[in-house]
């Protein structure tokens, strides 16, 4: 699979369709039009799913030319089996420690599976990272999340 013109605004496209789908179900209802068969979110939400799919097709489908066979046995599998390992793991440990703690070394394990090596940037990237989302999500949004190690910290009381 070659990266073409096309194949990036399909994945811009279906981007854009998720949004557009999620948004459509914020739409608000009057009362009693969620049992309707069709109401005010119906056709946003079908042209999002439309949009979602086409978009997605375009971007896994042979191009023209293509060679339309994929070498599954050559693809390094070892690198997404780890990433998806990490996540369940820190799915499984993000209470224990925290969020800021457990999500600064997910990310610290992932760009160490992606080949990162140089130290100084990993830790510039993933501890400001790890925070900005908790502050985004508990300050901004106003997300309870229970942290003991920043409580630990004295950051949150």
């Amino acid at each position: 699979m070659t990266i073409t013109r096309d194949r990036i605004s399909a994945l811009f496209f279906l981007a854009l369709s998720v949004a557009y789908y999620l948004g459509a179900m914020q739409i608000e209802l009057y009362p009693g039009d969620e049992e309707e068969l069709i109401n005010a979110q119906t056709f946003p939400k079908f042209i999002g799913l439309m949009a979602g799919i086409f978009s997605f097709l375009i971007l896994v489908l042979p191009a023209k030319g293509e060679e339309e066979k994929i070498n599954w046995s050559g693809f390094d599998w070892r690198r997404p089996l780890l990433l998806a390992g990490l996540m369940v793991l820190y799915g499984l440990t993000i209470k224990w420690p925290g969020f800021f703690l457990s999500t600064s070394l997910f990310l610290i394990g992932g760009f160490l599976v992606l080949g990162e090596r140089r130290w100084w940037a990993i830790l510039a990237l993933s501890v400001p990272v790890a925070a900005g989302f908790e502050i985004v999500l508990d300050g901004l949004l106003g997300i309870y999340i229970e942290d003991p190690f920043v409580t630990w910290l004295g950051l949150k009381s």
